[in-house]
């Protein structure tokens, strides 16, 4: 027998959910209903075969503990660890939407178990985080690697032995690292339902037996009431009152995981058979963490939470996980986010930022009652004078060129404040002067996430007409109040491998009759849709590959890529896989043999990256000299040296990229680069930027190389035969370095 007792002695808030206090429990959930009641389960008295319809305790919430609709108590007694818990209320049972786990669900995908009633444990295992450290943030530093948790490792090709699971990633971290990525995103990893469910028609025993009068036959359909309404919960959207209806296994999966969730617990079924996610989930971060990586969750809202709710649960995995971001994706009050001070270490992606104040970026947020903030402001004043001298046209470098001299005496006047202002101790004296000072720039925290990058750079690489201010937007962008997330492909779309293999979506397999997922892929087939045999064909997308990678690798956004893309990951067509698990979403780890040299290919490109700041700055290239060094940091040409041509027609495009403006980590100026790219089916011969004397144009990479597969090693690029002109290949794309040549 069980003995419980309800203090009533405790007044006040609660946190929603369950809290441990001395000797018992704190419960609080909220419910639109006249009574309410905690049921109790012994733990793991909950059956795979059935749901048990038995609860071992149930114990009323008094009335005089309801605030609004949150109904509270505080229940004491020994052994409650022991037990797992749900809701009821007016007789519908229901899941905590505040568990932090939940058990019923630790099998993947079984279709029996689509509609039972989770519970969630009392007791929680506690964790040892030692010394562990979120990952600083540093957009222009970051390379992301997006993944399906189940997909990711599932195939037997992964050769983990917790294939679909958080310890399967872990296996994987030795080749994250090798890759050279920086941070890992995990899809929905939060508990949700798998087993996509719909309403089906039932009749009442009236009816039946009607039937069965008129047939001859026998009905063996029962309806059990009780049983319906203990697994019907209110977080499944079904008509709890209707008598006529029951929810039922479509026979689909929800794949990925978008929809209604517990967005306080990890997914169970991603923990592996007899592990707590909880502590799977916390040992993956730590082990990330002591290996150099980070780690953002994605986190889907269906837009029915509250903002408090949204703002919780954001807050949650940042305290509780360790996680070094979010991405927020769904319905969600992302200004809320955006100023919460909880989170102003926190990377948080959304689709735009369009509308939003930023904290420190100069708006009039907080102004008034943050000092820091009204000082920064004040600060403006003298930033909007200094940016008055910078009339840089976007689309011309001569223009620029025009500004060049006031440019420098600016820039030089700002540099003495900002001594003088040191010299003394602080900038203040050097404002008093009169002179500009720039404020400091404090850390970007946010982050855009969208398909703007993805569209503009699939049209440039197919070779579309009037892309080129696209590319030359595109290649520089690179906000100062948000970070910006750049991709080629993700999971809402084709793979890279499919961008170049399709023309068509191809998801028959979805069973809606290719009607679903988007007819706007931007993707070229390169002469046959599919997959092919003719050599000159698979050559050709082997080029587009590594020109779709370089056109990442090579902006100054933060790159974002998706698992498998880097091995030549394909879908067969299918651009929207939300249902598909199997190996049409799972990662065939044997492409990394067959595709060795796409794999190749982007190892270096992130290296190369990562070597040269030159290419992820963190702010925006001004597109002027503004060290009055002799060059701007970037400018851009054409098939003529310092004269970009932006007509509709054009398909080539010349950017060069000043490395005095970059350090390299022991301090040193960066190499100066040149990048031709040639998107035309025809090849062009490019005029090049002249060196300063002493210094050789080399070849760093060469997409339409095959036989150096599009790149040569650092210290070993051949020098330019010629260093006045180029002919760059049809649909390439070509880095040089300028290097000193030693005289013989």
């Amino acid at each position: 027998m069980y003995s419980f007792k309800i203090d009533n002695s405790v007044r006040g808030d609660a946190v929603l959910g369950l809290t441990k206090v001395d000797g018992g429990i704190r419960v609080a959930v909220v419910a639109d209903a006249k009574e309410c009641a905690l049921l109790l389960y012994l733990s793991g008295s909950h059956s795979r075969q059935r749901e048990e319809k038995k609860e071992t305790a149930r114990i009323a919430f008094l009335e005089e503990g309801k605030i609004g609709n949150v109904w509270t108590m505080t229940v004491l007694g020994e052994d409650l660890d022991r037990y797992d818990y749900a809701f009821e209320a007016d007789g519908v049972r229901f899941e905590d939407p505040h568990g932090r786990s939940f058990e019923g669900h630790e099998r993947w995908g079984k279709k029996e178990l689509g509609n039972i009633l989770l519970k969630t444990p009392v007791s929680q295992p506690e964790f040892d985080w030692e010394d562990d450290e979120r990952q600083g943030i540093s957009y222009e530093d970051v390379i992301v690697y997006r993944l399906h948790v189940r997909g990711f490792t599932r195939h037997a090709s992964s050769g983990v032995e917790n294939r679909g699971t958080f310890a399967g990633i872990v296996e994987k971290i030795p080749y994250l690292k090798e890759l050279g990525v920086t941070t890992v995103e995990l899809m929905p990893a939060t508990e949700f339902n798998e087993v996509m469910m719909r309403p089906r028609q039932i009749q009442h025993r009236y009816q039946e037996r009607s039937k069965e009068m008129k047939t001859g036959l026998s009905s063996s359909l029962e309806m059990e009431s009780s049983e319906t309404a203990s697994s019907e919960t209110t977080s499944r959207k079904t008509d709890l009152n209707s008598s006529t209806s029951v929810m039922e296994a479509d026979g689909r999966l929800n794949y990925w995981g978008y929809g209604p969730s517990f967005l306080f617990a990890p997914k169970a079924s991603y923990a592996g058979k007899g592990k707590n996610p909880v502590t799977e989930f916390k040992n993956l971060v730590k082990t990330m963490h002591r290996e150099g990586l980070g780690i953002v969750v994605e986190l889907f809202f269906t837009g029915e939470e509250t903002p408090a709710d949204v703002v919780e649960v954001a807050r949650f995995w940042v305290r509780e996980f360790h996680v070094d971001g979010l991405h927020i994706s769904g319905t969600a009050p992302i200004a809320l986010l955006a100023s919460d001070p909880y989170l102003s270490d926190t990377m948080i992606w959304a689709t735009s930022w369009d509308g939003i104040e930023i904290a420190g970026s100069g708006q009039k947020k907080n102004a008034k009652t943050d000092p820091f903030q009204r000082r920064l402001a004040e600060s403006q004043i003298f930033k909007k004078q200094f940016a008055q001298t910078r009339q840089v046209s976007r689309g011309k470098v001569q223009e620029a060129e025009n500004g060049k001299a006031a440019s420098a005496d600016k820039a030089n006047s700002a540099e003495k404040a900002k001594d003088a202002g040191k010299e003394n101790g602080s900038e203040k004296n050097a404002e008093m002067m009169g002179l500009a000072v720039e404020p400091k720039r404090r850390t970007r925290v946010l982050g855009e996430y969208n398909d703007g990058f993805l569209v503009d750079m699939r049209r440039v690489l197919k070779g579309d007409e009037g892309q080129m201010g696209a590319l030359a937007f595109r290649s520089r962008r690179n906000p100062d109040t948000f970070g910006v997330l750049n991709y080629m492909a993700s999971n809402n779309g084709f793979t890279m491998a499919d961008m170049v293999s399709y023309d068509q979506k191809h998801n028959e397999a979805n069973g809606e009759e290719n009607r679903d997922g988007t007819d706007y892929n931007c993707s070229w087939n390169c002469g046959a849709e599919g997959s092919v045999r003719r050599k000159k064909i698979r050559q050709l997308r082997k080029k587009q590959l590594r020109n779709a990678v370089l056109l990442l690798m090579l902006s100054q956004g933060t790159p974002l890529l998706l698992a498998g893309d880097e091995f030549g990951n394909s879908q067969d067509g299918n651009n929207n896989a939300y249902c598909q698990d199997n190996e049409i979403s799972w990662l065939n780890w044997n492409n990394q043999k067959t595709n060795a040299d796409q794999l190749e290919f982007v190892k270096h490109a992130i290296a190369f990256r990562k070597e040269h700041p030159v290419f992820h700055q963190p702010t925006e290239p001004k597109l002027m000299d503004s060290l009055a060094c002799g060059q701007p940091d970037v400018s851009y040409h054409g098939i003529s040296a310092w004269k970009p041509e932006f007509d509709n027609f054009r398909r080539q495009f010349g950017i060069l990229y000043c490395g005095d403006y970059a350090r390299k980590a022991d301090g040193t100026p960066d190499d100066t680069f040149f990048v031709i790219y040639n998107m035309h089916w025809e090849p062009h011969e490019f005029a090049l930027p002249t060196l300063s004397a002493g210094k050789k144009w080399q070849v760093v990479f060469q997409t339409a190389d095959e036989a150096q597969n599009g790149f040569y090693e650092a210290g070993k690029e051949p020098e330019l035969k010629s260093q006045k002109k180029f002919m760059a290949p049809s649909r390439s794309i070509a880095v040089f370095i300028g290097k000193t040549v030693e005289k013989p």
